[in-house]
């Protein structure tokens, strides 16, 4: 195990993980005035609703206007359900813990990895994630590629802290309701850390292919999450995303199934939930949408324009939506 965070660059490299931690845990005018029902179903078995969100984890500052299918579903709800508490472990705790599963083991070096062409491919975007060659070289490619994203997320303007998840714990806090998470940043951390090299060297590779077009990337998802255009999100998000079929069934379907009995105990809430995933979760044959129509429930998309298919803001929590 490498002695990184007691060595003089510790502290930076301390630095670089907190802000991957952050976007874990969390421009143009013109889709200012983009609106759409967004990503949500909803399903019930009793009396309450239980409505399942796609979140975007990042928005910028300038459009962080949630769509009103969320606003409303958020006000009817009586709980919260995030991936994440993001309340539950500071952002520190899990800078060190990225730090200390992300460290090559038994001298292992990132360069061995990647192989000399794409570690020199490497070396000028290690700035941006606040890294040098020296610091990222006792580093698993899995915590480099986690760096490299959350450092062109926040560059690009779609930091965390204007995310769904962020802005829908605020109000919770401020509104008193209860909020949990479906797992914790710790157990996220123990996937990434688990994956086989193979995939491990995919999600770097792909963050690394995705520096220079990932702003335009970033609002095409933005814009087909704003419109519900379930078509466009799958591509983008699942078709495209550069990750192996091992590396998916591991971040996506498992841990879709894993939440499956946590979503069904919800249902039997005698009042309402709203639960808020990435967006890629509920999508494809493997996300949470197919396992729980698989399971014989009625899983209906919620829309704008659907004659009160939402409860009006404010409507009391148990049965409010017609």
């Amino acid at each position: 195990m490498h002695a990184a965070t007691t060595r003089p660059w510790g502290r930076s490299l301390r630095r670089g993980a907190l802000a991957a931690v952050m976007v874990l845990s969390c421009t143009g005018a013109w889709a200012a005035e983009l609106a759409g029902p967004g990503v949500i179903w909803r399903l019930r078995q009793g009396a309450g609703w239980v409505y399942v969100a796609g979140s975007m984890h990042g928005l910028p500052a300038t459009r962080s206007t949630l769509p009103a299918t969320y606003t409303r579903a958020y006000a009817a709800a009586a709980r919260l359900v995030m991936e994440i508490d993001l309340k539950s472990t500071g952002p520190a705790e899990l800078a060190e813990e990225l730090l200390r599963r992300g460290l090559q083991d038994g001298g292992g070096t990132l360069s061995a990895d990647l192989g000399p062409q794409r570690w020199q491919q490497l070396q000028p975007l290690l700035k941006g994630a606040g890294l040098t060659p020296e610091l990222a070289e006792p580093l698993k490619p899995w915590a480099v590629a986690l760096m490299l994203a959350s450092g062109q997320l926040l560059r690009s303007g779609y930091g965390g802290e204007n995310g769904v998840e962020a802005q829908l714990q605020a109000r919770a806090e401020a509104d008193r309701k209860p909020v949990t998470g479906l797992e914790t940043a710790s157990f996220q951390l123990g996937l990434l850390a688990g994956l086989p090299l193979r995939d491990q060297l995919a999600l770097l590779n792909q963050a690394i292919a995705e520096q220079e077009p990932l702003q335009r990337r970033l609002i095409e998802l933005e814009t087909a999450w704003r419109l519900g255009d379930l078509a466009t999100l799958e591509r983008l998000a699942l078709a495209n995303d550069g990750s192996t079929p091992g590396g998916r069934a591991v971040l996506l379907d498992r841990r879709n199934s894993h939440w499956l009995p946590s979503i069904e105990a919800l249902l039997q809430q005698p009042d309402n939930t709203l639960v808020v995933v990435g967006a890629a979760h509920l999508l494809g044959e493997g996300g949470l949408v197919a396992l729980l129509r698989r399971r014989g429930l009625v899983v209906e998309r919620v829309l704008d324009g659907d004659g009160g298919r939402l409860p009006p803001a404010g409507a009391g929590p148990a049965g409010a939506a017609p």
